[in-house]
């Protein structure tokens, strides 16, 4: 879908409270980004001595942390869809317009 210009915009306090839910989940996601892989260096490393750090280096699944990792913009923007979605069943015309937008990924520019 082709993303368009909406203007005289005006958001309701349910697309207002949408907006600030998907930046706080958004503002989450990089959280967690940050955490995943601290936590696994941290198992591996602290207060451990090099023979139980060598066994937790070989133990460690370092291909699901990265799938994992990988995975999180993909729900984030599944997350985003589903609130864009729901939203445009509340609102109409350009407010409506605009959460489709939101769906199909465009931006604001």
């Amino acid at each position: 879908m082709k993303c368009v210009s909406i203007n005289e915009l005006k958001f309701d306090k349910e697309s207002l409270a949408a907006i600030k839910d998907i930046r706080r989940r958004s503002n989450l996601s990089i959280l967690l980004s940050r955490i995943m892989p601290t936590g696994t260096i941290t198992n591996i490393f602290l207060g451990n001595g090099l023979l139980k750090s060598s066994y937790n280096i070989s133990q460690a699944d370092f291909e699901a942390l990265a799938q994992a990792m990988q995975s999180l913009p993909v729900i984030l923007r599944r997350v985003i869809s589903n609130i864009a979605r729901e939203q445009q069943l509340y609102h109409s015309g350009n407010e409506r317009e605009f959460w489709v937008g939101v769906e199909n990924g465009c931006g604001v520019q």
